[in-house]
C-alpha cells in the first residue's frame, strides 16, 4: 500500500510539474503564437486537478504520520 501511494504522490508531482509548466507556456506564448494557446488553453484544468490530487494526498500522509507520531 505504501509503494501505491509512493508511487500516486510522484505522479500527482509530476503532473502538477507539466501542468504549471504547460500554463508558464500559456502565458509566455499568448503574444507569439496563437494556435499554441489555444492548444494549452486545456491544461488549466488539468491544473486545478493537480493541485487538489496533490494537496489531498500531502493531507492524507500528514494526517498518517501525525497518527503514528511522526513528523
Amino acid at each position: 500500500m505504501q509503494k501505491i501511494s509512493k508511487a500516486l504522490y510522484a505522479a500527482a508531482m509530476l503532473l502538477l510539474a507539466a501542468a504549471l509548466a504547460s500554463n508558464a507556456a500559456l502565458y509566455f506564448s499568448k503574444r507569439g503564437i496563437p494556435e499554441t494557446a489555444k492548444a494549452l488553453n486545456i491544461m488549466t484544468p488539468i491544473v486545478t486537478l493537480a493541485y487538489l490530487l496533490s494537496v489531498m494526498i500531502i493531507y492524507r500522509r500528514s494526517k498518517k504520520n501525525g497518527r503514528n507520531g511522526k513528523r
